[in-house]
């Protein structure tokens, strides 16, 4: 619903159940609370910056921020500049809540197939995508189902379609693709010029996931996808592509490739365009389990003596004990470097968070990388 009242009625509406929450020991840790819906429509916001500075001053919980950044003169229906507006409202009053797009993708002036297109899906792949810049936690779907059957804005931002029969939309499984990577929790990073893209490892490091979209705009192109820094000796690198030729909402995207590869990391493609639509690319890339770091004896590999009681790792280098030590986090974030003098040395993983770690060593001729998981 459209709130009618003022601002000051609405904050005490929220305040009020706020502190009823927050009063219920029981309660109070076991429910995510948030307001409002802000569409940022009005003069300098002065509804939105009002109600976060009202809550500032009372103190009052606010686990997220929701908001709708709704613009229908976008392929995606979203409006990036409403999430910039409201990650400042944030970080000025509620620094700690979370930001939660709470309704959007809405279109203007488009018919019903063109709200089931999969470039409409592939449109919200790549503001997704860009939401995860801004730091955006979720994105809600506006609706399940259709509302009407015209053109207007508000018709057919549904995941299915009521009209002529009940269906799952073309532009709904790129959403549903996506399910292939929700495991891949730590996201590393990753640029292209071309087109939006993530990537992430998930928790243990041993997969790596990477998407793409490819729109009808940049057809044809060639894509093409490199990778520094993987923690295996050899790596088995597996693509996936949802197009309207391959589109199956039971079976998700087709296997296209599967390739071994032990000295360059990556992949090369020519993206066409597949009945007027662009593409979704995925590509799974997991170590080959005929070869390792530690077992494939590869000149300059160093082998690794976990300590754990000490929070210690020796290292041995061999003949190699020159170069850097570096341990980067899932996220890409450096750790800890050290400067390698001697054949072997022991590392002091003490003030390191838990979780799974790159180390990687920049010798005199060459670069290796190994995984490091600390419990």
């Amino acid at each position: 619903f459209f709130w009618t009242g003022t601002m000051q009625q609405l904050f005490d509406m929220y305040n009020a159940m706020a502190n009823e929450i927050e009063a219920d020991p029981a309660l109070a840790p076991n429910i995510h609370l948030g307001c409002c819906g802000f569409t940022f429509n009005f003069l300098l916001n002065a509804f939105a910056t009002q109600f976060m500075a009202a809550a500032e001053q009372a103190d009052t919980r606010m686990d997220f921020i929701g908001y709708h950044p709704y613009s229908i003169g976008t392929p995606s229906g979203y409006d990036p500049g409403r999430t910039v507006i409201a990650a400042a409202l944030r970080d000025l009053y509620r620094p700690n809540a979370e930001l939660v797009n709470t309704e959007w993708g809405l279109l203007g002036g488009v018919d019903r197939e063109q709200w089931a297109d999969l470039d409409y899906g592939l449109a919200k792949v790549r503001s997704m995508i860009g939401m995860l810049d801004e730091g955006v936690e979720i994105a809600t779907q506006a609706v399940l189902t259709d509302i009407f059957d015209d053109t207007s804005s508000t018709c057919c931002p549904g995941v299915v379609q009521l009209w002529p029969q009940v269906a799952i939309k073309n532009s709904t499984r790129p959403l549903i693709a996506m399910n292939m990577v929700r495991t891949a929790t730590h996201r590393v990073g990753a640029s292209s010029t071309d087109s939006a893209v993530v990537a992430g490892w998930t928790p243990g490091m041993d997969t790596l996931w990477v998407v793409a979209t490819a729109d009808t705009g940049i057809a044809p192109v060639q894509v093409q996808l490199s990778i520094a820094d993987l923690p295996w000796a050899s790596a088995r690198i597996e693509r996936f592509e949802l197009t309207e030729t391959t589109i199956d909402v039971w079976n998700g995207p087709t296997l296209v490739e599967d390739d071994v590869q032990t000295d360059v990391w990556g992949d090369t493609l020519v993206h066409t365009v597949d009945q007027g639509s662009g593409r979704l690319i995925i590509w799974r890339v997991t170590e080959d389990q005929g070869m390792s770091v530690a077992s494939s004896g590869t000149p300059g590999a160093f082998a690794l003596f976990p300590q754990p009681a000490e929070d210690l790792v020796q290292v041995d280098l061999g003949m190699h004990g020159k170069g850097t030590l570096m341990l980067k986090d899932a996220a890409g974030r450096t750790a800890r470097t050290w400067a390698i003098t001697g054949q072997s040395m022991l590392l002091d993983l003490s003030e390191v968070p838990a979780g799974a770690y790159l180390l990687s060593w920049n010798g005199p001729v060459r670069k290796i990388t190994t995984r490091l998981l600390k419990h």
